[in-house]
């Protein structure tokens, strides 16, 4: 857990707030916030939770279950390439299909109300 590594959790909140929260503002909040909506700007996001969540088959760690999460919007980034690991991604209740599998490197924001769990 980020929260454990204090010079950890100040990186990563400086770099979010430098990269990735003006892209979610741009794609899920800045127009409804300048309509008066119910939208936000990226300074108005912070880190309510981050996990770094590894899975280890030998211990019967495989997957997450289906759940919510307590925020506004989640965000998954991939750690590993896919052809490192079998099985993995995200999925989603509403959606048919199997998971959603990241490369590494790549990022994925949902809102944080949609069942999802780690497959």
């Amino acid at each position: 857990n980020p929260n454990d590594l204090p010079q950890a959790r100040e990186w990563l909140r400086a770099e979010l707030r430098r990269s990735l929260f003006p892209l979610l503002a741009e794609r899920f909040g800045a127009d409804a916030a300048a309509a008066g909506g119910g939208g936000f700007r990226a300074e108005e996001l912070a880190v309510y939770d981050a996990l770094v969540i590894r899975y280890d088959a030998a211990k019967g760690g495989t997957r997450q279950p289906m759940h919510r999460d307590a925020a506004l919007l989640s965000v998954n980034i991939a750690l590993s390439s896919p052809d490192e690991y079998e099985g993995g991604g995200t999925l989603f209740q509403t959606v048919g299909g199997g998971p959603v599998r990241l490369g590494r490197g790549h990022a994925m924001a949902h809102a944080s109300g949609v069942r999802h769990a780690g497959a």
